[in-house]
Order: structure tokens, then C-alpha cells, then sequence
């Protein structure tokens, strides 16, 4: 674990939960419901303040966390935590991984094109490591100790373009959703399961990199004549009649967040002020199964950045506004 973590480019700064700092470790469930509250409430109180939309507002709930599914669920601790409205539609989703909160905002998506009203859909995705903390020898299940840190993002939604509140800063453009978990080798690439001592991981065998190199061609291929300009587009068209496919061509502070991770990515853009008017962003996550999820959003407005309510506000001065 020590040589992949020092390779790995995690910094000092990134978050374990308290139950993961005790020599020896033993979290227990309730240690793991307490890591969720020390997320859920600090992200969504900051998001109702900020939008000044009631929780009672809200019409659809959606809570994502890969690896902690509890009875009540995780939707339900935020119900009841914020005192939600009796018809709140609320799901949970479990197991997809990384993609996942592309997953909830597609479900929201559809949610509030079905409404004529205005509409709010949250959208909440988590990473939880009380329970998922592999203390065995497989060298497989040791990749997601050194990867994985906590987190937390929450997305409000709207089928208004400005409300009485706030106006949102982005427009859902386009979504896409593509799996391969019909073939067995994608399928079983990442896969929670027990070691020969009974221990339970999430093993990543060696040939997932050619798994999800698979997938997300795949992916682009569905993806590239919507979203690219006529010019690119044009390069598909002869690449595909000549039976080729054409693919064209921020980690040490959070580490790997799972479905979070995209949002905090999305923060340090605007914290850069990377993020104008009529700017475009495709935002990519890869899931268990294995499943490849997109969406492209455009910014619709300019807008000034509170770097104390930006999650990068306190150390944007250590990192490079260029990205390779």
C-alpha cells in the first residue's frame, strides 16, 4: 500500500473517516451513519443557504453511495434530517460506482421533464469508507485503500431557467449512458467480493485498464457526432465509412471520491475562473458492471466565486490553473 499510495499522487491534505484513524481499526455500522452525517449535513445546509430553496421545496431525492447501502436508507436520513415534504420521490442507487451521480442526475432530468410547475430535483452523491476498508493481503482489494477518500456533492436542479431564489449557473445539454456489463471480462473486471480468509474487498484485476479503455471508445463513438463541432464531425463520418472508430483526441487534494469526485473537479474550474458564459464542460464517470456515463453541461451565465464557500478556496494558491 505504501509504494501505490506514493505513486499514487494523493496529498497529505485528503479526508478518512474518524473510525479509519484507531489502531487497529474496527468501524462499526454506527460509526459508518455518523461518516455519512459529517457529509450529508455541512454539503446540503451550504446548498440550501446558498440557493435559498426550502428542503421542503424539493420534489425528488436522489442519494448515491457505491458501498453502504443502510435500513432506513441514506435518501431517508436526509428526509428526516431536513424534514422533507410528504411526496418527495426519493431513491437510493447503490453499486454503480464512480458514474453513479450521472445516473441521479438523469433521473432527475426526467423527473422535472414531466412536470409543467416549477420543479426542484437533488441530486446527492457520497463516498463512505467506514465500511469498505479492506484489512486483508489480497493485492487486488489494496488498490481502493490507497485511492479512495471521503466526500461528498450535492446538485439542485430546476426546470426553470431563473426562479425567484437563485438562477442556476449551468444547462443540462446532453446525457449519455452506455454499459458493457453484458460481457463477462468488463463485468468481473471490479467486483466486490471475499478473499480466501473470508475478507471482504473490491477487487480491480489487472486487465480493467483494457476494459475501460473498451468501454469508453465505445462510449465516444455514440458520443462524438453530438457534441463535436461540423469539422470533427465530418473526420467521423469518413472514419466510419472506412470501418474505423474515431475517438477524438484533481487528485492529490481530495484523492478518488467516487461519484463526487466530477463536482469537485467542476469546483476548482470556477475557482480558476475557468467557467464563462456559453462555455461548454463534458463530464465523464466510469462504474462498476462496467458502465460509462457523460453529460455535457453549458454555462449560461458569468458569475462571481466565493472562494470561502469553494471547497478549493483555502489552498487554490498550491495548484496550476493548467491542466494536461
Amino acid at each position: 500500500m505504501t509504494k501505490v499510495i506514493t505513486s499514487s499522487g494523493i496529498g497529505e491534505e485528503t479526508y478518512l473517516p474518524p473510525a479509519l484513524h484507531l489502531i487497529p481499526f474496527s468501524p462499526t455500522h454506527e460509526d459508518t451513519i455518523q461518516e455519512s452525517h459529517m457529509l450529508f449535513f455541512p454539503t446540503l445546509d451550504e446548498l440550501f443557504a446558498k440557493t435559498k430553496v426550502l428542503p421542503q421545496g424539493i420534489g425528488l431525492l436522489v442519494v448515491n453511495c457505491s458501498g453502504f447501502c443502510p435500513s432506513p436508507s441514506l435518501s431517508s436520513i436526509v428526509v428526516n434530517r431536513y424534514n422533507m415534504r410528504p411526496d418527495v420521490k426519493s431513491y437510493n442507487i447503490s453499486g454503480m460506482g464512480c458514474g453513479a451521480g450521472i445516473i441521479g442526475i438523469d433521473i432527475s432530468k426526467h423527473f422535472l421533464e414531466r412536470r409543467k410547475a416549477k420543479s426542484y430535483a437533488l441530486a446527492v452523491s457520497i463516498q463512505i469508507l467506514s465500511t469498505g476498508w479492506y484489512d486483508g493481503k489480497d493485492s487486488r482489494k489494496l488498490l481502493l485503500n490507497c485511492l479512495f477518500r471521503m466526500g461528498c456533492s450535492a446538485v439542485l436542479l430546476t426546470n426553470q431557467g431563473k426562479t425567484d431564489t437563485f438562477q442556476p449557473k449551468y444547462r443540462l445539454v446532453h446525457l449519455l449512458r452506455t454499459q458493457n456489463a453484458y460481457d463477462d471480462q468488463a463485468y468481473y473486471s471490479a467486483i466486490l467480493e471475499e478473499d480466501d480468509e473470508g475478507k471482504t474487498g473490491f477487487s480491480m484485476e489487472r486487465y480493467i485498464g483494457k476494459a475501460v479503455a473498451d468501454l469508453v471508445k465505445s462510449h465516444l463513438t455514440l458520443l462524438a457526432p453530438i457534441i463535436l463541432p461540423w469539422e470533427e464531425r465530418f473526420k467521423y463520418v469518413i472514419y466510419r465509412l472506412l470501418h474505423k472508430k474515431y475517438v477524438p483526441g484533481t487528485f492529490h487534494r481530495y484523492g478518488n471520491q467516487s461519484a463526487s469526485s466530477m463536482l469537485y473537479q467542476m469546483a476548482y474550474l470556477e475557482a480558476k475562473g475557468k467557467m464563462k458564459k456559453s462555455d461548454r464542460v463534458l463530464q465523464l464517470g466510469i462504474g462498476s458492471g462496467l458502465k460509462c456515463n457523460s453529460l455535457v453541461l453549458e454555462c449560461v451565465r458569468d458569475f462571481e466565486i466565493d472562494l470561502k464557500a469553494n471547497p478549493w478556496g483555502d489552498c487554490l494558491h498550491q495548484y496550476p490553473a493548467c491542466m494536461h
